[in-house]
């Protein structure tokens, strides 16, 4: 789950060069696509008059970048009336938020979707990267013209506001219908509040060991993001107990699209507080003149979560493990610039596990790879012997280790408990995970963690465990300095 504004930025699309935007209300997408995109040129359709004159106040009628239509999008022609009373932000043929005490409507022009979407293409002589969907009730008479009409195998990103009405005939199972033929063609980009869905053709940069993948297709992993999540904070009756949510995200937990403002979906303000890294932060103090912290399973160094972390500590000293080739180069350039603290950032190319060897992971990112990706020959490192390398060069032990490593977690932390090096870990941020993974030792796993270790915040599949009597720097305690037996 993401805040609202990941809508104007796609993973693995930096430059797109055709946007449409269907409902184009008062500009403030338009705004901010047009300042974060200037090489692209931008088609808007807006039939509302009120909004469409903000529009040419703010853009032009037509530009050198920005084109506006004075039109809405459905799938036929027709003259239809829209309720333009109350909530200036939802004029729609299908009722009105926030409705004023006189009731106001204005007839305007609706275009068949497929019919304009071929004179864009036409006009502009190219392929449109980002479809961008936000018009009040509209979006399911235009996705269902542009599947049936083949757009939807066309497009690299498609992004919709869902909204509920009684006026819209059958909306849930549309919806349901819609939802399923873009789980076919494409990948779950985001949700965010306001009922943002972000959909991509391109794969995600991502990589898992070929032991993690289970029974699932491979193809299917990749249209999934990633191997499945398990849910945090589990109650484990015993070490060799496998009780609901080891093996998977409990549903309804998981943030979901229908709620209306932030952070609702993101599970309340503990939730917020781990999905942001900032429950992972080390105390002012408690690491001298910057934290070391322990990456595991870096990925391409676009993380955000970890990448708040950082910015919460500009001066950490990082030690990244990704064993993958083209992940680690775009970590060491790009990825690194982005993630970049002052002061420094080890990258190892290789990955923690039981023991050292080589492994097989498969590789998903360039679009040539598809949706099955690639194999991959990987080096893995015992992480007993790497943590003890990163403390000799440290002079320490770290302050964090931090680990997302689509399933290695469960042996690496096995490992660290058998030699005895996880209860000289302060802090310990884990995302645990399932398919493939071992994922029936966990509560075996989380009894070698709790003999020294006490679980001081968890959502979703994160945990944040802290050594017992060492302090966590919580901003849900006004900012005060917390005793890990106090917290959870």
């Amino acid at each position: 789950m993401k805040h609202p504004d990941c809508r104007w930025a796609w993973e693995g699309l930096p430059d797109p060069r055709l946007i449409v935007e269907v409902g184009g209300n008062k500009g403030d997408d338009l705004k901010n696509l047009a300042a974060m995109y200037p090489g692209a040129r931008i088609h808007s359709f807006e039939p509302v008059g009120i909004h469409f004159r903000e529009l040419e106040r703010l853009f032009g009628r037509s530009s050198d970048q920005v084109v506006l239509h004075h039109v809405g999008a459905s799938d036929s022609d027709a003259r239809v009336a829209f309720r333009v009373d109350g909530d200036v932000a939802g004029s729609s043929q299908f009722g009105q938020a926030r409705s004023g005490p006189t009731i106001e409507y204005e007839n305007v022009s609706l275009r068949d979707a497929h019919e304009l979407f071929r004179e864009v293409v036409a006009n502009e002589s190219r392929s449109i990267d980002v479809l961008s969907v936000n018009c009040e009730g509209c979006e399911y008479a235009v996705l269902e013209r542009l599947l049936a009409k083949g757009w939807l195998d066309l497009l690299k990103v498609v992004q919709v506001s869902w909204h509920a009405s009684s006026q819209i005939q059958q909306r849930v199972e549309r919806r349901c219908a819609l939802r399923a033929e873009l789980q076919r063609r494409l990948r779950p980009l985001y949700q965010a509040d306001f009922g943002w869905e972000g959909w991509s053709a391109l794969p995600r940069a991502y990589a898992v060991d070929e032991r993690f993948l289970g029974e699932t297709p491979v193809a299917v992993v990749g249209r999934a993001n990633a191997i499945p999540q398990a849910q945090s904070d589990l109650r484990c009756a015993e070490p060799g107990g496998v009780p609901a949510g080891a093996g998977g995200l409990d549903h309804e937990l998981d943030p979901h699209p229908s709620h209306l403002t932030w952070p609702q979906t993101a599970l309340g303000d503990v939730a917020c507080e781990v999905l942001s890294g900032r429950s992972f932060r080390v105390p002012p103090g408690a690491a001298g003149d910057g934290p070391v912290v322990v990456e595991v399973g870096a990925g391409d160094g676009l993380g955000v979560r970890f990448r708040d972390l950082l910015a919460l500590h500009p001066s950490a000293r990082v030690h990244s493990f990704e064993p993958v080739r083209a992940l680690r180069a775009r970590l060491e350039g790009e990825a690194a610039r982005r993630n970049a603290t002052n002061g420094t950032r080890t990258v190892w190319g290789v990955g923690l596990a039981a023991a050292s060897g080589r492994a097989s992971f498969r590789v998903w990112g360039p679009p040539g790879d598809g949706w099955s990706g690639r194999l991959e020959e990987v080096q893995l490192e015992d992480a007993e012997a790497a943590l003890a390398e990163v403390q000799r060069r440290e002079g320490r032990a770290p302050d964090l280790v931090y680990l997302n490593c689509e399933g290695c977690e469960y042996e690496v932390l096995e490992r660290l408990a058998s030699s005895g090096r996880l209860a000289s870990l302060p802090r310990l941020a884990v995302s645990w995970h399932a398919g493939g993974a071992p994922w029936r030792t966990r509560c075996a796993v989380e009894a070698r963690l709790r003999e020294a270790h006490t679980l001081a915040r968890s959502a979703l599949s994160w945990e944040f465990w802290v050594l017992q009597g060492v302090q966590v720097h919580d901003k849900l305690a006004g900012g005060r300095l917390v005793s890990a037996r106090s917290a959870e």
